[in-house]
């Protein structure tokens, strides 16, 4: 139960760090080409896409964090993150999985952690290398509306 609760706490401080760091990548406003993968979800009638520009794994005392992050060209910027023991193909169930989507300053959708199975990221194939998967659940709009994220996909290459 103790480790549980560790790669729990170790898993809201990733996103919390991921989700309060400045995008490198972008300094100079120029969006990378899509080396590294796409991704793409629908919202309701709204659908939003755009390419990985980084995808890595930290790994803690108590298990591992996979973060990927990516943009698209309505200054939009997508962040999925998910942990466990390792991270291997299979369902990742909140608290275990997040997601965040805004454009500029302003967050459009973002997962509640604190929801258990509100959310799910499955990775369908890694190889160590390159990940590929789907997402989808319950998140909450600025207003704390609640959303359901559809159609959610993701390919990316690890960096």
């Amino acid at each position: 139960m103790i480790k549980q609760f560790r790669l729990i706490l170790v898993f809201f401080m990733a996103i919390a760090i991921v989700s309060c760091s400045k995008e490198e990548s972008l300094e100079e406003g120029n969006i990378p080409e899509p080396a590294f993968g796409t991704w793409s979800f629908t919202e309701g009638s709204k659908t939003y896409s755009g390419t990985v520009d980084t995808a890595y794994i930290e790994t803690f005392e108590d298990g591992k964090v996979l973060t990927i992050e990516g943009i698209n060209s309505s200054n939009g910027f997508l962040i999925l993150a998910l942990g466990g023991e390792d991270i291997t193909p299979g369902s990742y169930i909140a608290p275990a999985s997040a997601m965040l989507y805004a454009e500029g300053p302003d967050i459009l959708y973002e997962s509640d952690l604190l929801e258990p199975g509100g959310f799910t990221i499955l990775i369908e194939e890694f190889d160590g290398t390159t990940i590929k998967g789907t997402f989808s659940g319950t998140a909450f709009d600025p207003d704390d509306n609640e959303k359901v994220i559809t159609n959610g996909r993701f390919s990316a290459e690890l960096n």
